[in-house]
């Protein structure tokens, strides 16, 4: 008896985009919200907003975030305004940490959904390797890494991103009008949120204006400054916010009292000044002077700190000061020797190796694994397996990245009309992207010479990690298509 052959199964990619969408986010949901760190000062001041209606008064670090969180705080009631912020230690079972955490999924989620829109454009021939894409990218849990934390990153990465496909896509006409003012509220959302990223969205934003001007001359006046005045509308909105608040419109003080670079500017001259590890940035850069902190024992630092015996004898004088009577301007000199003699005897190392180190280290590490780790409650060595499995992914991508930023640059280059290859949409977005990296990693080396601790936390380039997985997408199409 014979029959007729099975249908073979097909799914759109709508529908795979939802299965795909889902799994991910019944797997982040699982985990908790966590109240940690810079959370405590977010959360406080957004206490402050929520029970006062005004702004803090400024301090270095930018509460922009609270003001977002301010609102939030009233929905979940008075509990949430008014009852006092738990102890400095991680917190879970916090209603603001666990809202918080469900509305970062949802932003994560939605970042990935644009990945996955992208990918569909840059897909390769095989449908073989097109699908192990498609749940690489919809699986991977490198953007998702901090959505269990109240800090403003997940944020920041939803709209630096969303922003630059809006924008990339307005250039060909690919989407409607309302592409190019939302796409440039989203950019100044995101320097809003995080300062140090402000340079670097006007910079994509710059790139496109220049882009729309090439492309249409004064026909895209109007739709540029309606983008441009939205992209400044947050800035705008909260430094009017603190002026009638404060009486002063700045809403970041560089020299704010609690800015550690001028409370303890010697010590992190030094800290700045050698070849730093992760774990050693976490001992001696992280709650510094605090009770308890490894920092106090001369023992623990590296050779590598010192110059010869007499500087680490001179440390370890500074630091038994600093533990008996506190950090006095005697302290803060005697540190400040000892980064001056490093400084001179190792200047490459002050202002190349050392900065160079920690800015990679932003990007090769293994905390992309933070949301599974919590979602499952991994501790060591399972966790280790997480970490390992996605440091490797990391270096991948980026060897991918790699690549695609050689083929768009290449494939631009021999384009008879160069800036029309590379403006129209996907190739634009890639352009933007490489533009983005670049500019990060350029930002990081600086804020790693000149501020106050080393930077080392990965967070500060979670914003422009969907940067990196879509010139993965060109590299990948690009050895796929050459398999084949």
């Amino acid at each position: 008896m014979t029959g007729k052959p099975l249908a073979r199964w097909t799914f759109s990619p709508e529908f795979a985009i939802a299965v795909l969408l889902l799994l991910r986010a019944t797997v982040l949901l699982i985990g908790p919200g966590i109240l940690s760190g810079d959370g405590f000062l977010y959360l406080g001041a957004a206490q402050h907003v929520a029970q006062t209606g005004m702004a803090p008064p400024a301090s270095v670090q930018s509460r922009s975030f609270s003001v977002l969180l301010a609102p939030l705080l009233h929905l979940l009631g008075q509990d949430a305004v008014w009852k006092p912020i738990p102890s400095d230690a991680a917190v879970t079972g916090n209603p603001v940490a666990d809202a918080v955490h469900w509305l970062q999924v949802l932003f994560d989620l939605v970042v990935v959904w644009a990945l996955l829109r992208v990918y569909l454009r840059v897909r390769p021939a095989n449908i073989w390797a097109f699908r192990a894409g498609y749940a690489v990218i919809a699986l991977q849990p490198i953007t998702a890494a901090w959505t269990n934390m109240v800090l403003p990153d997940t944020l920041a990465m939803f709209g630096f991103f969303l922003g630059m496909v809006l924008l990339a896509r307005s250039v060909d006409g690919g989407i409607g009008r309302w592409a190019q003012p939302v796409g440039g509220l989203l950019l100044g959302l995101a320097g809003f949120l995080r300062i140090d990223l402000a340079p670097l969205a006007a910079m994509i934003f710059g790139l496109w204006l220049l882009a729309q001007f090439r492309q249409r001359g004064r026909l895209a006046l109007a739709g540029v400054l309606g983008a441009t005045a939205l992209f400044v509308m947050p800035a705008a909105a909260m430094m009017t916010f603190q002026y009638t608040s404060q009486g002063d419109a700045r809403y970041i003080v560089f020299d704010a009292p609690d800015n550690p670079g001028v409370a303890r500017a010697g010590y992190f001259a030094w800290v700045r000044a050698w070849m730093m590890t992760q774990a050693e940035f976490r001992s001696y850069a992280f709650d510094v002077g605090t009770a308890g902190w490894r920092g106090f024992d001369i023992s623990g630092y590296p050779a590598r700190a010192f110059t010869d015996p007499s500087q680490h004898d001179l440390a370890a004088g500074a630091l038994a000061d600093w533990r008996a009577k506190g950090y006095g301007p005697s302290v803060d000199a005697r540190f400040q020797r000892v980064a001056d003699a490093l400084r001179a005897a190792k200047p490459l190392q002050r202002w190349v190796t050392a900065p160079g180190a920690r800015t990679a280290q932003l990007w090769v590490n293994p905390d992309g694994g933070a949301a599974i780790n919590f979602a499952f409650d991994l501790k060591p060595p399972r966790s280790w397996i997480v970490a390992g499995a996605v440091a490797l992914l990391k270096l991948l991508l980026g060897a991918l990245a790699l690549w695609g930023s050689i083929v768009v640059l290449r494939s631009g280059w021999r384009a008879p009309d160069r800036t029309a290859a590379l403006s129209l949409y996907p190739v634009g977005l890639a352009v933007l992207s490489l533009v983005a990296l670049l500019g990060r990693a350029a930002e990081m080396w600086l804020l790693n010479i000149a501020v106050s601790s080393a930077v080392m936390e990965s967070r500060y380039v979670i914003e422009v990690w969907p940067c990196t997985i879509v010139l993965a997408m060109f590299g990948f199409r690009a050895l796929a298509d050459r398999a084949r």
